[in-house]
């Protein structure tokens, strides 16, 4: 292990890449990291750094955030996934090798520690976990074992936290990684592509209160706002979001906002933590970045750091683990290759910026929309209702875009609009489409596309009529440009019903002769 600042191309290759989040130091290991946890002494307010290493557990005093070193390596079974977490002096590790969950006792540090491999799941030859979460009551639940269906166990660490009790298992799939708190799980069931949110109040029967599937059918890991009313979840794929829901109804789980680093590259989302409002997320090769979540349906990046040289596109290289919790509101980051960093924060609140697009004739609300802040990399999107809501990290003067990528629309550009921090500004954009909103059934047209229900929820009907010898073609696209449906229409006068399986969203239907040309655009509700 080797400890230094960067050198100096490292330094200056991540230095255009970092907004409101200070360099601090960097320690480089000999074999790669996964996740890390973090570890304060209450009796003399030092910090610690729980680094999983390839071998073990690194623990590192980062006190002073400008000149960290390791005190202890304290070794576990060889695995490339080491996952810490921490319950009062004592501190918990999982890897996917064997021998169990690997415990250390810090109350002695930095003088000393005491370890222990423990396998005590009675009756059963418990080997491994993927993660660990410890809720406020001292219960451990182990995720991903290779015990039953790979759910979680769920263990009492108050009697012996060197020895934990056996209390139950939630089983139904197998569970990537979790969050406890006041009795309930919030459960990531990566492989069914779930997140569970469960009623373990009684360790032994657990009940499902609810199951979300997320948009990319990967839950990795989630955590929710402190007052339980919101959950944030990563899904660890490419292009895939963070993704924010209102969980304060469980019979009406609704998903209220998507967030990406960029829009412009492929790099994957692995773990995100909130605190005080802010909500913190390892994002592998694009290092850690911070969104102010005191808005929780409107997630603006407010800080980031690049930890890795790989480029800004999929891959699972880079920024495994970040931990905000510690009281000097510093935060350490495990990049897999490049090693742990120290780093501290500038946390401010974003400038927010709202609106609603509509069709400048009609008067009706356009969805799918692209609204872009000239000079920042993320992309918006108007919703069902038109609406939509962004924003930046600093207060300035800015332009806005707003665009049809369907090319059925102009471009507005506004400019000169002040956004400052804290504050929101409303900016309602109308729009010139070259499409018909409202289509009735015109006799005398010899070619014509209408439709019964513009906005539907179930399914639509379309009426095409062709009064001529070409044949005619119909093609539906959905917002992102695929083809959804596509025939050929041989007669002179066809009813088509539509929609009846698709998703909510906009959608765009062209019906071609050898000479005509029809446009619709169509909404289906939930």
């Amino acid at each position: 292990m080797k400890s230094s600042t960067l050198l100096f191309c490292l330094f200056a290759l991540t230095l255009s890449a970092q907004h409101n989040i200070e360099f601090r130091s960097n320690i480089q290991y000999p074999r790669i990291l996964s996740n890390l946890w973090g570890y304060t002494d209450t009796a003399n307010g030092k910090e610690y750094a729980l680094v999983g290493e390839e071998t073990g557990m690194s623990i590192v005093d980062v006190s002073n955030p400008d000149n960290p070193f390791q005190v202890f390596f304290v070794p576990n079974d060889t695995s490339m996934w080491q996952e810490p977490k921490t319950w009062s002096h004592y501190a918990y590790m999982t890897n996917e090798r064997g021998g169990g969950l690997l415990i250390v006792d810090l109350s002695n540090l930095p003088a000393s520690v005491n370890y222990t491999h423990w396998s005590g799941i009675p009756d059963e030859d418990y080997q491994t976990t993927h993660t660990c979460f410890i809720d406020e009551n001292g219960i451990i639940y182990l995720n991903g074992s290779n015990l039953f269906h790979r759910g979680v166990m769920m263990c009492d660490l108050k009697p012996d936290p060197m020895n934990p009790v056996f209390l139950g298992i939630f089983d139904d799939f197998y569970v990537h990684d979790c969050f406890a708190r006041n009795d309930t799980l919030y459960a990531s069931e990566i492989i069914n592509g779930t997140i569970a949110i469960v009623d373990v109040s009684d360790k032994s029967a657990p009940v499902v209160l609810a199951r979300q599937q997320t948009p990319f059918n990967f839950s990795h890991n989630v955590w929710p706002t402190d007052d339980n009313k919101y959950l944030f979840n990563t899904d660890e794929k490419k292009f895939a979001p963070v993704t924010v829901y209102d969980i304060s109804d469980l019979n009406n789980i609704r998903e209220v906002e998507q967030y990406r680093h960029s829009d412009v590259d492929s790099s994957i989302p692995h773990n995100t933590y909130y605190r005080d409002g802010y909500l913190y997320t390892s994002y592998y090769r694009d290092g850690v970045t911070i969104c102010d979540a005191h808005r929780p349906d409107n997630l603006v990046e407010i800080g980031s750091y690049d930890t890795s040289p790989f480029p800004s596109f999929g891959g699972f290289e880079g920024c495994w683990g970040v931990y905000p919790f510690f009281p000097s509101g510093n935060i350490i980051c495990s990049d897999r290759q490049e090693g742990l960093f120290v780093l501290t924060p500038t946390l401010k609140r974003a400038c927010y910026l709202e609106g609603n697009v509509t069709d400048a004739i009609s008067g009706s609300n356009l969805n799918g929309i692209t609204v872009e802040i000239i000079g920042n990399n993320r992309l918006k999107k108007t919703d069902l209702f038109g609406n939509y809501k962004t924003g930046v990290a600093d207060s300035g003067s800015y332009d806005i875009r707003f665009t049809d990528y369907s090319v059925f629309c102009n471009t507005v550009i506004v400019s000169d609009v002040q956004l400052k921090e804290a504050q929101t500004t409303t900016v309602n954009v109308q729009m010139f489409c070259s499409f018909p909103s409202n289509l009735s059934d015109d006799t005398d047209t010899e070619f014509s596309l209408t439709t019964t229900k513009p906005v539907f929820t179930d399914k639509t009907q379309l009426l095409l009529k062709n009064h001529s010898e070409n044949t005619a073609s119909l093609s539906v696209y959905n917002l992102s440009g695929a083809l959804v449906k596509e025939l050929d229409i041989n007669t002179t006068f066809a009813q088509i019903e539509i929609g009846d399986s698709w998703s909510a969203g906009t959608y765009f239907v062209r019906a071609d002769n050898q000479t005509n040309h029809s446009f619709l655009r169509l909404i289906k509700l939930n």
